[in-house]
Parts: structure tokens; sequence; C-alpha cells
């Protein structure tokens, strides 16, 4: 599990610790804090208060949960987007008149990724994909662009993204 380990009331080390380590580790420590899914993470230099933990002095915290949630979540989202671009290019979207038809059923995938909503463009997803399967006409009219096969893919790399699969 990750853990911050307290000295003088001061993060020293932030470790990935098992449960022996961790029960090591807090024989030694002052302290020894399970950080698991905290967000910001802390990190060295924070402060521990009472039984919380505080970045330092001056710290801006927006600021920190940019660096480490939005920023990466937005770097990964231009990357999904830049290689389904330019796979359907590569594959002829254009010269066979599906991109209009593709962009608006994708709409809502696209507005939540773009918003750095992950989970909610994943259930965009499962709704496309829901249609697709209800709507044969409409799914021969967006292959091989958007199929059933293509949105579990993108599905999967939002949940390997985001630690879930």
């Amino acid at each position: 599990m990750r853990c911050a380990i307290v000295q003088d009331y001061q993060v020293v080390s932030v470790q990935d610790l098992s449960e022996e380590q961790f029960a090591a580790t807090a024989r030694t420590a002052q302290a020894v804090v399970s950080i698991e899914g905290m967000v910001p993470e802390p990190g060295v230099g924070w402060m521990m208060s009472g039984s919380k933990l505080v970045p330092p002095l001056g710290t801006d915290e927006t600021e920190m949960v940019c660096l480490q949630v939005y920023d990466p979540v937005m770097a990964f989202v231009r990357t999904f987007q830049r290689r389904f671009i330019g796979e359907n290019i590569a594959w002829g979207i254009t010269q066979q008149g599906k991109t209009r038809a593709v962009g608006e059923l994708l709409r809502d995938v696209e507005y939540w990724m773009n918003k750095g909503s992950l989970y909610e463009a994943m259930q965009e997803i499962e709704k496309v994909r829901a249609k697709l399967l209800a709507d044969p006409v409409l799914a021969a009219s967006v292959a091989p662009f958007v199929t059933s096969t293509r949105l579990d893919a993108y599905r999967l790399k939002i949940l390997q993204f985001l630690g879930m699969a």
C-alpha cells in the first residue's frame, strides 16, 4: 500500500509497503499513514497536523491537483484522441464520407473526454455500444470506424489508465 512515513511531524518519504514492511516501519517511524487514493497525494515535506496530512505552507493545493490528476488525464486524452483520429484517417474516413456520422455518434464521449471525466466518457461509450447493438443500420453506417469491438478496446484503455484493469 502507498504510505507516507512521518518523522518530527513531517513526511520524510513516500513508499509502497507490504503489510510486513508497514509493521516494521511503524515500529521506527513517528507515524506511517496510508495515502492510498488520496488526491492530491501527499509528498515529502507535507506536515502532520493531528491525524491529517497537510501540504507545506504556501502550497497551492489546486495546482497540486492539476499536476497530479488533471494534467495526466488530459495528456492521456490527447494521446487517445490523436490515435483514434489517426487510425480513422488512415482507414479512409473522409473518403468514405463517414466523418460527420462518426463525430455525431461520439459527440458525448468526446465532450466528457475533453472535460477530463473518464468515468462519464466510459458511460457514454456504453451508450454508443448499446445503440450499435440495437440498430444494425447505424452500426453499418459507422463501421469500421466505430464498432462494439473497438469501443470495448477504448473502454479497456481507459480502465488501464485508471488502474482498474
